[in-house]
């Protein structure tokens, strides 16, 4: 059970850092 949790934080933490280097892309190919 902690095991899942541990993963699924883990994953929510991935995307958002995806999402991040995404926005930072758009950022940097817009200037």
């Amino acid at each position: 059970m902690i095991n899942n949790l541990k993963k699924e934080i883990w994953h929510k933490m991935a995307h958002q850092e995806n999402l991040l280097r995404t926005k930072l892309m758009f950022e940097i190919v817009r200037n």
